[in-house]
């Protein structure tokens, strides 16, 4: 009943409805054909879209570190939760050993790379031929 009163409603905002073939073994190839921007299914149906996904991966990945290069919230929390595993995010340099700052295990918020290490010491500072004050909380990141 459920699924068919999200088919009506869905045709009622105007949107496609498509269906998969029937071959849950071709579940992958029939989600790649139709692009959905959103998926009703049975959690036996759910429970094998992550399983392919841990799967490819090789199914032992509870943990990813990252670093190098801001990663965007919305792939961060995608990826925590499609995979199902830790994300630690670092930031730092060469100079300074690497890791500055850095976030912890099980920390689910996104939009930081994490708290200061306990050896080092980090400051804003103001770039005055960009128009950077570190009073208005923009400036060059000094460790």
């Amino acid at each position: 009943m459920m699924e068919e009163v999200c088919h009506w409603t869905l045709l009622m905002y105007g949107a496609r409805v498509g269906f998969y073939s029937g071959s849950i073994p071709r579940l992958t190839e029939d989600i790649q054909a139709l692009k959905p921007t959103a998926i009703m299914a049975v959690p036996r149906i759910l429970n094998r879209l992550f399983s392919g996904i841990q799967k490819q991966l090789g199914g032992n990945v509870s943990l990813m570190v990252t670093g190098s290069a801001p990663l965007s919230e919305e792939v961060l929390q995608t990826c925590r939760l499609a995979l199902g595993s830790s994300i630690i995010e670092g930031y730092g340099q060469t100079e300074c050993t690497a890791m500055a700052t850095v976030s912890w295990p099980g920390d689910w918020t996104g939009g930081h790379c994490g708290g200061v290490g306990p050896c080092c010491n980090i400051k804003l500072a103001d770039v005055p031929e960009l128009n950077y004050y570190a009073k208005d909380g923009r400036g060059e990141v000094v460790l």
